[in-house]
Protein backbone atom coordinates (compact mmCIF):
# COMPACT_ATOMS: atom_id res chain seq x y z
CA UNK A 1 0.00 0.00 0.00
CA UNK A 2 1.46 3.40 -0.94
CA UNK A 3 2.49 5.68 1.94
CA UNK A 4 -0.17 8.28 1.05
CA UNK A 5 -2.93 5.70 1.16
CA UNK A 6 -1.69 4.46 4.56
CA UNK A 7 -1.81 8.02 5.88
CA UNK A 8 -5.30 8.54 4.44
CA UNK A 9 -6.61 5.31 5.93
CA UNK A 10 -5.13 6.20 9.32
CA UNK A 11 -6.97 9.51 9.58
CA UNK A 12 -8.67 9.37 12.97
CA UNK A 13 -11.38 11.84 11.88
CA UNK A 14 -10.73 14.01 14.93
CA UNK A 15 -11.29 17.07 12.71
CA UNK A 16 -8.33 18.84 14.28
CA UNK A 17 -7.62 20.26 10.83
CA UNK A 18 -10.74 22.41 11.22
CA UNK A 19 -9.60 24.12 14.43
CA UNK A 20 -6.67 26.54 14.60
CA UNK A 21 -5.54 25.35 18.03
CA UNK A 22 -1.83 25.88 17.26
CA UNK A 23 -2.21 29.29 15.65
CA UNK A 24 -0.83 27.99 12.34
CA UNK A 25 -4.01 28.62 10.36
CA UNK A 26 -6.72 26.46 8.88
CA UNK A 27 -7.27 25.36 5.29
CA UNK A 28 -8.78 28.36 3.52
CA UNK A 29 -10.88 26.31 1.10
CA UNK A 30 -12.52 24.50 4.01
CA UNK A 31 -13.40 27.78 5.67
CA UNK A 32 -14.83 29.06 2.39
CA UNK A 33 -16.70 25.95 1.17
CA UNK A 34 -17.66 24.42 4.56
CA UNK A 35 -18.03 20.84 3.28
CA UNK A 36 -15.72 18.32 5.01
CA UNK A 37 -14.32 17.37 1.59
CA UNK A 38 -12.63 20.77 1.32
CA UNK A 39 -10.73 20.27 4.58
CA UNK A 40 -7.68 17.97 4.84
CA UNK A 41 -9.75 15.33 6.66
CA UNK A 42 -12.18 15.17 3.76
CA UNK A 43 -9.45 15.20 1.14
CA UNK A 44 -7.84 12.21 2.86
CA UNK A 45 -11.19 10.40 2.77
CA UNK A 46 -11.66 11.44 -0.87
CA UNK A 47 -8.22 10.17 -1.84
CA UNK A 48 -8.90 6.84 -0.15
CA UNK A 49 -12.23 6.51 -1.96
CA UNK A 50 -10.73 7.33 -5.35
CA UNK A 51 -7.59 5.22 -4.90
CA UNK A 52 -9.67 2.22 -3.86
CA UNK A 53 -12.23 2.86 -6.63
CA UNK A 54 -15.08 3.27 -4.16
CA UNK A 55 -16.25 6.49 -5.82
CA UNK A 56 -15.85 7.98 -9.31
CA UNK A 57 -13.93 11.08 -10.30
CA UNK A 58 -16.40 13.95 -10.46
CA UNK A 59 -16.18 17.62 -11.35
CA UNK A 60 -16.54 18.46 -7.64
CA UNK A 61 -13.70 16.04 -6.83
CA UNK A 62 -11.49 17.87 -9.31
CA UNK A 63 -12.45 21.18 -7.70
CA UNK A 64 -11.70 19.82 -4.22
CA UNK A 65 -8.24 18.64 -5.29
CA UNK A 66 -7.49 21.91 -7.07
CA UNK A 67 -8.38 24.09 -4.07
CA UNK A 68 -5.52 22.64 -2.04
CA UNK A 69 -2.44 24.83 -2.43
CA UNK A 70 -0.19 22.36 -0.56
CA UNK A 71 0.60 25.05 2.04
CA UNK A 72 1.24 22.43 4.74
CA UNK A 73 -0.90 24.03 7.46
CA UNK A 74 -2.66 20.72 7.94
CA UNK A 75 0.63 18.99 8.75
CA UNK A 76 1.19 21.20 11.79
CA UNK A 77 -2.22 20.49 13.29
CA UNK A 78 -2.47 16.82 12.35
CA UNK A 79 1.08 15.84 13.22
CA UNK A 80 0.73 17.43 16.66
CA UNK A 81 -2.20 15.13 17.46
CA UNK A 82 -1.75 12.01 15.28
CA UNK A 83 1.78 12.22 13.82
CA UNK A 84 0.30 12.02 10.32
CA UNK A 85 1.39 14.18 7.36
CA UNK A 86 -1.77 15.01 5.37
CA UNK A 87 0.11 17.18 2.86
CA UNK A 88 1.51 13.97 1.35
CA UNK A 89 -2.04 12.79 0.77
CA UNK A 90 -3.09 16.17 -0.65
CA UNK A 91 -0.23 15.92 -3.19
CA UNK A 92 -1.20 12.33 -4.04
CA UNK A 93 -4.82 13.41 -4.53
CA UNK A 94 -3.74 16.15 -6.93
CA UNK A 95 -1.47 13.67 -8.77
CA UNK A 96 -4.24 11.04 -8.91
CA UNK A 97 -6.67 13.51 -10.49
CA UNK A 98 -4.04 14.84 -12.90
CA UNK A 99 -3.02 11.32 -14.01
CA UNK A 100 -6.66 10.27 -14.35
CA UNK A 101 -7.44 13.24 -16.59
CA UNK A 102 -4.25 12.80 -18.67
CA UNK A 103 -5.21 9.16 -19.27
CA UNK A 104 -8.60 10.30 -20.60
CA UNK A 105 -10.61 9.11 -17.60
CA UNK A 106 -14.32 9.90 -17.59
CA UNK A 107 -15.44 12.67 -15.25
CA UNK A 108 -18.88 12.04 -13.77
CA UNK A 109 -21.41 14.80 -13.18
CA UNK A 110 -24.17 13.57 -10.84
CA UNK A 111 -27.65 14.32 -12.09
CA UNK A 112 -29.85 16.63 -10.10
CA UNK A 113 -33.05 14.89 -9.06
CA UNK A 114 -36.34 16.50 -7.96
CA UNK A 115 -35.51 16.17 -4.27
CA UNK A 116 -32.15 17.90 -4.66
CA UNK A 117 -33.78 20.61 -6.77
CA UNK A 118 -36.32 21.23 -4.02
CA UNK A 119 -33.68 21.27 -1.28
CA UNK A 120 -31.53 23.71 -3.28
CA UNK A 121 -34.54 25.98 -3.78
CA UNK A 122 -34.70 26.27 0.01
CA UNK A 123 -31.02 26.49 1.03
CA UNK A 124 -29.31 27.68 -2.14
CA UNK A 125 -27.41 25.95 -4.94
CA UNK A 126 -24.07 25.67 -3.16
CA UNK A 127 -25.50 24.42 0.14
CA UNK A 128 -26.81 21.03 -0.99
CA UNK A 129 -25.04 18.27 -2.90
CA UNK A 130 -25.43 14.74 -4.17
CA UNK A 131 -21.89 14.56 -5.54
CA UNK A 132 -19.97 11.45 -4.41
CA UNK A 133 -16.86 13.57 -3.78
CA UNK A 134 -18.87 15.45 -1.14
CA UNK A 135 -21.01 12.57 0.11
CA UNK A 136 -18.17 10.11 0.68
CA UNK A 137 -16.59 12.22 3.41
CA UNK A 138 -19.85 12.00 5.38
CA UNK A 139 -20.18 8.20 5.24
CA UNK A 140 -17.46 7.54 7.84
CA UNK A 141 -19.09 6.94 11.19
CA UNK A 142 -16.68 5.88 13.89
CA UNK A 143 -19.46 4.57 16.08
CA UNK A 144 -18.94 0.95 17.11
CA UNK A 145 -22.66 0.22 16.66
CA UNK A 146 -23.17 1.41 13.08
CA UNK A 147 -21.66 0.72 9.71
CA UNK A 148 -20.57 3.44 7.29
CA UNK A 149 -23.34 4.38 4.86
CA UNK A 150 -23.26 6.84 1.97
CA UNK A 151 -25.87 9.59 2.40
CA UNK A 152 -28.06 10.56 -0.54
CA UNK A 153 -27.52 14.28 0.08
CA UNK A 154 -25.50 16.64 2.24
CA UNK A 155 -27.27 19.88 3.16
CA UNK A 156 -26.10 22.96 5.03
CA UNK A 157 -28.37 25.64 6.40
CA UNK A 158 -27.34 29.21 6.98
Amino acid sequence: MPDSLKIAKNCRHYAMCKIDFLGSGVCSSGLEKHYVSFYPQGRMILYEGLAEKKIPVTEKGIEIASTCNLCGKCDFQCYFVTELRPTRVMKSLKDFISDYLQEGGQVIQPEEDPILTEIRAIVGEEWASNDPAILYSYCHDLSPVSSPAMPDYVVFTQ
